[in-house]
C-alpha cells in the first residue's frame, strides 16, 4: 500500500487490511498512525523489497530529497526516467511486445467478484464516474483536512 493510501485510512479513522503495516516496533498492525511511524509490508516478498529499495534511492538520495522519514525538511522527490525503445529493441518491437503483455494479462480469468485492471483503470473509473455524476466522492474526514489546510 503507499503512503497516501495508509494515510487515507488515518484521516478516515478505519483499521488497514490485515498484513499490510507494521508498527515501530515490527508488531504487524491495522492502526494507520502506527504504520506512519513504523512501515507498510512489500509486495513479492524479497524481490518487493529490491524494488521498493530502488524506488526509495531514485526518488530520495538521487534526487536530494527526503526518505523513509529522514531529510523531512527536503521535501518529496521526483525522478523521471525515460527510455527509448529504439536504442534496444526497435520500437515496433517494443509495442508489439507491449500490446501481447497487456492483452495476455487483461486476458487473465479473475478472482470471483473481481475484475483484472491495469495500473491507472481503477483512477480511471474514479474519474469517469466523476465526471458522469458531477462530483466528486470523498470522505468527510480527508474534505476537512483539505479545508483546513485552505484556511491555514
Amino acid at each position: 500500500m503507499a503512503f497516501f493510501g495508509v494515510m487515507e485510512y488515518k484521516l478516515k479513522g478505519e483499521p488497514l487490511p490485515e498484513g499490510v503495516a507494521f508498527d515501530v516496533d515490527g508488531n504487524p498492525t491495522t492502526d494507520a498512525a502506527k504504520a506512519l511511524d513504523g512501515s507498510v509490508s512489500t509486495f513479492a516478498a524479497h524481490k518487493g523489497f529490491g524494488l521498493s529499495l530502488l524506488v526509495q534511492l531514485l526518488g530520495g538520495p538521487f534526487t536530494d530529497a527526503a526518505y523513509i522519514g529522514l531529510n523531512k525538511e527536503k521535501g518529496a522527490g521526483t525522478f523521471v526516467l525515460a527510455i527509448d525503445p529504439g536504442l534496444l529493441v526497435g520500437k515496433e518491437a517494443f509495442l508489439k511486445g507491449a500490446d501481447e503483455l497487456v492483452q495476455t494479462v487483461t486476458a487473465a480469468k479473475p478472482l470471483d467478484g473481481q475484475k483484472v485492471m491495469l495500473p491507472g483503470e481503477r483512477g480511471d473509473e474514479l474519474a469517469q464516474k466523476a465526471v458522469d455524476n458531477n462530483e466528486i466522492d470523498i470522505a468527510d474526514a480527508i474534505w476537512q483536512e483539505l479545508c483546513n489546510f485552505v484556511d491555514s
